[in-house]
């Protein structure tokens, strides 16, 4: 019951969901007034191509059209199999591709030096 959780346990959470809500309030106003640089609330609506294919055409119109509004669900699919292919072939993800670790110097073996010196 709610009245028998600790109070430092109700305190964090409620300080933690105001701290979300100002944080979000803030960055909400931060996009909108464009102080960051993201064209503001209407900064999209100058978008020419996607990928290059330039929006204006009939056929990325139609492309758009049956990604997203013939085939809404295909998008749950192809997310969820994007995932798992990044799981199965990249467990670094990304960033693993361009940041390999460089492997450490083994350790010189002197067993093998004594040895011939006997």
């Amino acid at each position: 019951m709610w009245l028998t959780r600790p109070l430092a346990e109700r305190s964090t959470r409620t300080f933690l969901g105001v701290l979300f809500a100002a944080l979000t309030f803030a960055l909400m106003l931060a996009f909108f007034r464009n102080e960051m640089g993201f064209g503001g609330n209407n900064g999209l609506t100058d978008f020419r191509d996607i990928l290059g294919f330039n929006l204006r055409t009939d056929a990325t119109r139609l492309g758009l059209f049956l990604a997203t509004g013939v085939m809404p669900d295909a998008w749950l699919f192809a997310l969820g199999g994007l995932f798992v292919l990044v799981t199965v072939f990249l467990p670094k993800g990304i960033a693993g591709l361009v940041f390999k670790p460089k492997k450490a110097a083994a350790p010189a073996n002197n067993s093998d030096s004594q040895e011939a010196t006997v």
